[in-house]
């Protein structure tokens, strides 16, 4: 018994090769296109997490430097989920978070 499946209880599944061994005669193209168009779909079933509105700021001093941090409250989770992100990278990725008053310095 392989370790993943002992671990887990079930076979490991790569997300590549879900090709019927029947298929195997297609032409390479067309199983390149077929692998890509089950990637598509595996894509648009996975979630990605959109941040809704910064709960709160701080400011963590380290002996040479200060750390800012935001309390980020995301979609389709509770205030008591909300993360705390460094703030630089979120303005970076999230630009519009920061533009409404409020929290700004």
């Amino acid at each position: 018994m392989a370790r993943y499946e002992a671990l887990y209880g079930w076979r490991y599944r790569s997300l590549f090769g879900w090709f019927e061994v029947s298929e195997a005669g297609l032409i390479d193209l067309e199983l390149v296109h077929q692998a890509m168009e089950k990637a598509k779909v595996i894509q648009e079933r996975s979630h990605e997490e959109i941040p809704v509105q910064i709960l709160d700021r701080q400011v963590c001093k380290l002996r040479t430097k200060d750390v800012a941090s935001v309390k980020v409250l995301w979609r389709n989770q509770f205030v008591e989920e909300a993360t705390w992100e460094a703030e630089e990278n979120m303005k970076k990725r999230y630009p519009h978070l920061f533009e409404s008053g409020g929290n700004a310095d």
